[in-house]
C-alpha cells in the first residue's frame, strides 16, 4: 500500500501578484506561503501581503490570489444613484451628483486603497435664518 503526499499548488501568478515566498507551486500540507500583491491589488482582506497555509485536506486556508483594487457603489454617502456607475478601478476618477438636500464635496470622484475619495463625497445643505429685531 503506497501513501500520497497531500500538497496545495499553487494555479496560477497573475500581474496583481508582486512575489511570492518560498519560490515554488506546490507546498506539503502544514507549509505556508506568502503573497505580495502589486501596488494596484490586494488580497481579500485587503491587505497588500498574506500568508496562507496548506491544509491537511490539500486545499488553501483561502484562495492565494492577488484581486484587483476596486471601488463600489458608495453606499451610505448619499450620492445620486444614477451617478457613479458600477466598479471602478483604482485611480479612476468618476462625476458624481448628490442627493436632494446635500451637495457634492469635489467635482469628481476617485478611487483609493481607502474607497472613494474624498470622503465623505455629500455633505448636507444647512439653511440659516437670519433674524432681524427692530
Amino acid at each position: 500500500m503506497s501513501c500520497t503526499e497531500i500538497t496545495c499548488e499553487l494555479k496560477s501568478i497573475t500581474p496583481e501578484v508582486k512575489n511570492f515566498k518560498p519560490q515554488k507551486k506546490k507546498f506539503k500540507a502544514g507549509e505556508s506561503v506568502e503573497i505580495t500583491c502589486s501596488e494596484k491589488a490586494w488580497v481579500f482582506t485587503k491587505e497588500t501581503s498574506k500568508t496562507f497555509m496548506c491544509q491537511d485536506n490539500g486545499e488553501w486556508d483561502h484562495e492565494p490570489v492577488c484581486q484587483e483594487i476596486t471601488c463600489e457603489y458608495p453606499h451610505d454617502q448619499h450620492v445620486s444613484r444614477s451617478s457613479i456607475s458600477g466598479e471602478s478601478k483604482l485611480g479612476e476618477k468618476q462625476s458624481y451628483s448628490c442627493e436632494e438636500g446635500y451637495r457634492e464635496t469635489a467635482e469628481k470622484a476617485t478611487c483609493t486603497r481607502d474607497g472613494w475619495t474624498p470622503n465623505p463625497l455629500c455633505t448636507g445643505m444647512f439653511c440659516c435664518e437670519i433674524l432681524i429685531s427692530f
